[in-house]
């Protein structure tokens, strides 16, 4: 059983899910905010743990938005699906990346109609499993074809890029709930416009000599 849900009269009437959204954009700003300090740490592998998590929680509060806007009533049956279960966290998940994923839409232009809606939604539901199968190899020792597997053992360059990419994600996830919220988002996109000039600076140190100097 979920705390929560003995203490709570469902159904939760639509009007206070939109209060539900703007606590999840909240919580997942303290998230972006911790995975931001670790990045900067060079703790790459928890920063990316936490991106996750606030693109999952971001994910929370766009669900809970879309409830408010069609006057629909939070049911126990719903709640349940937002917090239990291993699919609730892809389902999450891949609703926070359909708030950043604009890059996957143009990448996915020019193909026809049909097959753009059949690969978008097929690419938009692998990208959430492969997030939430990464989220636990952040976490855990792991044993795959007889060979342990660590978190802390993968390549610094690696380590570098998925944290850039999730981080990337999780602030354009941010904004985009920000904004469907009528929220202020000028001083958090001058914080992801810091956060690119920091992770352009880690990128420059895995070029070559020549090239570090051209950057600089």
């Amino acid at each position: 059983m979920i705390f929560e849900s003995t203490l709570t009269d469902f159904p939760l009437p639509w009007q206070k899910c939109k209060e539900g959204a703007e606590y999840c954009l909240e919580n997942a700003n303290r998230i972006l905010e911790d995975s931001v300090t670790l990045f900067a740490d060079k703790r790459y592998i928890t920063s990316s743990f936490l991106a996750i998590f606030a693109i999952e929680e971001i994910g929370k509060g766009a669900q809970l938005l879309e409830l408010f806007k069609t006057k629909i009533d939070l049911t126990k049956s719903k709640w349940r699906k937002l917090r239990k279960g291993r699919y609730s966290h892809i389902r999450k998940i891949k609703t926070g990346q359909n708030l950043a994923h604009k890059y996957l839409r143009k990448m996915l232009r020019n193909l026809p109609k049909d097959i753009l809606a059949e690969w978008s939604e097929k690419a938009k539901e692998f990208w959430a499993k492969h997030y939430q199968w990464r989220k636990e190899q952040y976490l855990y020792v792991g044993l795959e074809n007889g060979i342990w597997v660590s978190p802390i053992r993968k390549s610094i360059i690696s380590q570098v890029t998925f944290a850039g990419m999730e981080l990337s994600e999780a602030f354009e996830a941010y904004i985009e709930l920000a904004r469907e919220l009528g929220k202020d988002i000028t001083g958090f996109e001058k914080r992801y416009q810091a956060f690119n000039t920091s992770l352009s600076r880690e990128w420059v140190k895995f070029l070559p000599d020549e090239q570090q100097l051209d950057e600089t």
